[in-house]
Parts: C-alpha cells; sequence; structure tokens
C-alpha cells in the first residue's frame, strides 16, 4: 500500500468554571479550532469537523467525576482521504469553602486524538474500505444485540 499525507495528533483541553456549560463551550469551540488546523487541506473530511462541536456540547458532562469515550471514522472514497477522530470526556466539579457562602467549580476535559491519510493506490484504498466495513460491523452487531422492547 502507498500513503501519502499521514498525520496523527494528540491534544488535551480543559477548562474550570462555576458553570459547567461555559467551561464546555470554551473546550468546544478549541477542539474544533485544533482539528481544523489538522485536517489541513483534506476539505473531504470536513464532516468530522461539522458536527464536532454539537457531540462534544452534548456529552454527558456531569458534577460528578466521570468519562466517556466516542470515535468518528471517515473515509472519503473519491479521494482516498481517511481519517479517525477520538474524543475523550473528563469531568468532575469541586466545592469551595467560601464563609457563608457554598460556592461549587466545574472542571471540564477533553482529549482528543486525531489521525488522518490519504490512500495513494488500490491497495491502500481496500485497507481503508476494510476500516470503515469494520466500523460499521461493530455497530450493526451492537444494535443487533440491542433489546428493544
Amino acid at each position: 500500500p502507498h500513503w501519502a499525507h499521514a498525520f496523527s495528533a494528540e491534544s488535551t483541553f480543559d477548562d474550570t468554571k462555576k458553570d459547567v456549560k461555559v467551561a464546555v463551550g470554551v473546550i468546544a469551540d478549541a477542539a474544533v479550532r485544533a482539528v481544523k488546523a489538522y485536517l489541513g487541506d483534506f476539505t473531504g473530511l470536513l464532516g468530522i469537523v461539522d458536527t464536532l462541536r454539537t457531540q462534544v456540547m452534548h456529552l454527558s458532562w456531569s458534577s460528578n467525576q466521570s468519562s466517556e469515550r466516542q470515535a468518528v471514522v471517515k473515509y472519503d472514497e473519491y479521494s482516498g482521504q481517511y481519517a479517525v477522530l477520538i474524543i475523550e470526556r473528563q469531568s468532575s466539579s469541586k466545592d469551595l469553602k467560601v464563609p457563608m457562602v457554598g460556592s461549587k467549580t466545574y472542571t471540564a476535559k477533553l482529549k482528543i486524538k486525531f489521525k488522518r491519510a490519504q490512500a495513494k493506490n488500490d491497495a491502500a484504498r481496500a485497507i481503508c474500505q476494510r476500516l470503515m466495513d469494520n466500523a460499521a460491523g461493530d455497530l450493526v452487531k451492537t444494535l443487533e444485540q440491542m433489546k428493544i422492547f
């Protein structure tokens, strides 16, 4: 297989505010800027960025110590561009000891792992398609195992 434009990056964003939504908004905006920069001229994969802010904002942010992980895989068959974006969320809260007034701060932390490459021949394209099929196959297995009613 022959590849071009291979790139891998990992970033961590965190913010602490009195309102968890404000902290999450700050890191969501930073994450979108970073992933746009990571994509470079891979315009066929911009769909990853289009949904990233909404995806981050709607993770299960809470005041408890908690974490969550999501992954997005995108492959543009026309250009041969392939990308994987993994986001890991962590959130927590801390009670501040303020006399006569209770106060709490929320910390939101987001870790991003991003990888991209461009398939330049049929062997590399076949690998990308197999990776996409595996991701979709895992999803279908999960759906088939769910008990709906």
